[in-house]
């Protein structure tokens, strides 16, 4: 589908043309609100302008026109974002990706790490992908060895293991022409405490969104042997015991938590004692009635809007 959007001012005529900058801020007014209405917006869209100020349009911003008549000119507006297949190494394995990009020459980018036994294209991290680059972020979602369709074996999977993952993710965005100096990290459960410990070693991660997210892992050796932890190696029990959220939370700034209050597999209380011991600047959202996975449509939905609104405002 096509979406057309007058741009008219009142006062303004082509007998009563703007100056430059008037003409400037004209444009640009009906440039930002369709660009903080991407989600909205069908992949082309037109914009139909007075003809004094269609020169802005063309040369200025170089969109491309369409047609003209007299009553102005339309031109069309490219919003189309784009999902790459991407991939690195790390210790001579292979780590697969999806990185989401929105059409601009440089977005920041946040970098979104799954749950213990989860990967890359749950339909919430393909739906934050999706949001967040039509908002003008891109994401990049991966699959840690192991896992989806990286190389590895669960196996042989530990959190440290899975801190290096994160740690080549991070450089190959830094290296990535398209994506600026801006990068935030987010993650859900054992995505988020991954994420947790790696911004609090990096100085320049400029915000972080944690969901479902435990304080402490200890609790997992309880559970070994029971369910899908069988397929978790001695490695991965051992590995546990040398992380603690205690004292990297503090180096931690611009840190949104969201947690379902009846979160079956992590207490929303862990949530709480994680938030006590962030830095400022630090925000908690609780969803009522949330459960782990936050399943409900709804739930979903108010995590991935707060999210991406954290981001806009930290990134």
């Amino acid at each position: 589908g096509v979406l057309t959007v007058r741009c008219n001012d009142e006062g303004c005529s082509a007998t009563q043309p703007f100056g430059f900058a008037q003409g400037r801020e004209h444009v640009e007014r009906k440039l930002d609100f369709l660009r903080s209405h991407q989600e909205w917006l069908p992949k082309k869209s037109l914009i139909h302008t007075q003809s004094s100020f269609s020169w802005f349009f063309r040369d200025v911003y170089g969109i491309p026109h369409i047609i003209g008549d007299s009553s102005g000119e339309a031109f069309a507006l490219e919003i189309a974002v784009k999902t790459e297949k991407i991939s690195f190494s790390t210790h001579g394995q292979a780590v697969v990706g999806s990185l989401h990009l929105p059409n601009l020459e440089k977005s920041p980018c946040v970098i979104a790490s799954h749950g213990l036994f989860s990967n890359k294209d749950s339909e919430k991290y393909v739906s934050l992908g999706d949001r967040f680059s039509r908002k003008g972020i891109s994401l990049l979602r991966f699959d840690f060895r192991g896992c989806g369709e990286s190389e590895g074996k669960i196996s042989e999977s530990t959190v440290s293991d899975r801190l290096e993952d994160l740690t080549k993710a991070i450089g190959f965005v830094r290296s990535h022409p398209r994506i600026g100096s801006q990068i935030g990290l987010m993650g859900s459960s054992l995505g988020g405490y991954i994420s947790l410990i790696k911004a609090a070693g990096e100085e320049d991660i400029r915000a972080v969104v944690t969901w479902a997210t435990p304080f402490t892992l200890f609790g997992l050796a309880e559970k070994r042997g029971k369910g899908e932890m069988v397929s978790l190696g001695a490695r991965f029990f051992r590995d546990i015991k040398v992380h603690d959220l205690t004292s990297a939370l503090g180096k931690v700034v611009n840190c949104l938590v969201i947690h379902g209050d009846r979160d079956e597999l992590v207490p929303v209380e862990q949530a709480r004692i994680m938030y006590e011991h962030l830095n400022e600047p630090k925000k908690m959202e609780i969803v009522e009635g949330g459960d782990h996975r936050l399943t409900h449509p709804s739930h979903r939905e108010q995590a991935i809007e707060v999210s991406l609104e954290w981001f806009e405002r930290y990134l």
